[in-house]
């Protein structure tokens, strides 16, 4: 794992999906980056992955249901993971954008957002994951809606791949407590392991 880190992240982080995306990695296999952020730790541009160890962090947009969510197995990510503040950078990046486009000096803001955070003690709310992910990185499925097409596809994809659905129904932020989301995905992935092999002859 990269710079950044703050603190030790959990083992697990939440990456969501579309029905349409997530049938899509189920196709392809990988999921590539597709953000772009200036990182300030990392001193560059980065494209990755957007994650998080705090499920419910995430929001649908304009009321929307929320989409599945992959769960991902953070040791097994051999790229470069980078702890960041999803706003900070937001807005980082787009300010040297339209620094760049209006002919002025991006390092200013760069240097500006650097001051700004030194002596911050600031947790981060996003894990960048620099690199492409891959079914190898995948444990588990989350979903909080109980019909419909996000819960239909993720029981499919439980079945052929042999993954648990961790149900997502009253989970709030800070409920589970992001030290305990850790142990749910173990218990479920055990209870999986356990159920696999009764089945098999």
């Amino acid at each position: 794992m990269s710079d950044g880190f703050r603190h030790q992240p959990n083992r697990y982080m939440y990456h969501w999906l579309s029905p349409e995306a997530l049938a899509t990695f189920d196709a392809t296999g990988i999921i590539k980056p597709y953000w772009r952020h200036w990182v300030i730790e990392a001193g560059r541009h980065v494209r990755g992955i957007s994650t998080c160890e705090i499920p419910m962090l995430w929001n649908a947009d304009d009321e929307k249901p929320r989409e599945p969510c992959i769960v991902i197995d953070l040791p097994t990510v051999k790229h470069p993971v980078h702890a960041i503040s999803s706003s900070q950078s937001f807005w980082l990046t787009r300010d040297i954008r339209n620094a760049k486009r209006r002919g002025g000096d991006p390092q200013k803001c760069i240097e500006a957002a650097i001051t700004r955070c030194k002596g911050e003690l600031e947790i981060p709310d996003e894990y960048f994951i620099e690199g492409p992910l891959t079914w190898e990185n995948v444990v588990a499925f989350g979903c909080e809606e109980e019909t419909g097409a996000s819960r239909d596809i993720v029981e499919a994809l439980s079945r052929r791949r042999s993954l648990p659905v961790i149900d997502m129904e009253g989970w709030q932020v800070g409920y589970p407590g992001y030290t305990e989301t850790d142990g749910i995905v173990d218990e479920a992935v055990a209870e999986m392991a356990v159920a696999a092999s009764a089945a098999r002859p």
